[in-house]
């Protein structure tokens, strides 16, 4: 990253959660405290949903303004990196210019063919996981089924392409739930197609877990942003 744009093996990704938003209405969040049991009620959408029109924003609003601030300073940084182009490189991207994000990041590189390895993933996910995924693939840490649905969300962000930010409530192996919310935003080398995906997770549940996740997520909400030049920036400069 940065003038090294092959991030160092030592470097510790990873940041202390401090989200507590669950969703009531595809409009408002509120803390999982007052809306315990409403979340557990909400209509889930598809594992494999589309990226829909309606589910559609604006890219500086992609990450909810009423979320927690970890969200929204990451995607202000990633704005500013891309400097008019549709998104940056993996090379602009710098852990030193995030200390306070670097526990919750995580980076996948697109591989040939379509799938995805992690190359860096922060300490929250090392202890959600009890492993360290640098180096591993979806299907390394999740059943087939859930492999498949989420890189098939991840492939449509590369066709599209976009960033999205999501809310979800994933089942283990062994019963545990890991409920997360994720911003996802592409990097390219070109600044244009998608080489590898950056995303910040807000982990809501404390479970970790030794075994797979499986095919059980439910996912709670769900917006996106088509990424696209920034034509009035590229005008002014």
């Amino acid at each position: 990253m940065g003038s090294n744009p092959t991030p160092s093996a030592s470097a510790s990704f990873s940041l202390p959660f401090s989200f507590c938003l669950i969703l009531s209405a595809k409009s408002r969040f509120r803390t999982p405290a007052d809306d315990a049991a409403v979340f557990l009620h909400d209509t889930d959408f598809s594992l494999t949903m589309e990226f829909n029109e309606e589910d559609r924003v604006p890219v500086e609003e992609l990450a909810p303004r009423d979320g927690t601030r970890l969200h929204r300073r990451f995607l202000d940084y990633w704005l500013t990196l891309r400097d008019g182009h549709a998104m940056p490189s993996y090379a602009d991207i710098d852990p030193v210019d995030f200390p306070w994000a670097l526990p919750n990041i995580f980076v996948v590189e697109v591989l040939a063919g379509g799938d995805f390895v992690y190359r860096i993933a922060g300490e929250e996910h090392t202890q959600r996981y009890r492993r360290n995924l640098k180096g591993m693939r979806l299907s390394d840490i999740m059943q087939s089924g859930a492999a498949e649905a989420i890189s098939k969300r991840w492939r449509l962000m590369l066709e599209i392409p976009a960033a999205f930010f999501i809310l979800t409530d994933h089942q283990s192996e062994q019963g545990a739930s890991v409920l997360g919310e994720r911003l996802v935003l592409p990097l390219g080398n070109d600044r244009r197609t998608p080489t590898h995906l950056i995303g910040i997770t807000n982990f809501l549940s404390t479970s970790s877990f030794a075994g797979s996740l499986t095919g059980d997520q439910k996912v709670k909400y769900f917006r996106w942003s088509r990424v696209e030049p920034d034509r009035q920036a590229a005008h002014r400069a």
